[in-house]
């Protein structure tokens, strides 16, 4: 088992989570895969997208 992985049970077991984290199809890939998983990466020089879901929707304004 991978050292990321032990790290993530250490962290649920001392929260006293009840997830068993545990070895995936994405967790056995090489970073960079991983990676390539996330969707849509915005360049080094565009602020990352957020939605403000705080806001009411125009039509209820």
């Amino acid at each position: 088992m991978n050292e990321e992985l032990e790290n993530i049970k250490a962290e649920v077991k001392r929260k006293k989570g009840k997830w068993k984290p545990g070895e995936t199809s994405i967790s056995k890939l090489s970073p960079e895969e991983r990676k390539k998983r996330l969707g849509l990466i915005p360049p080094d020089d565009e602020p990352p997208h957020t939605e403000n879901t705080s806001k009411k929707p125009k039509h209820e304004e």
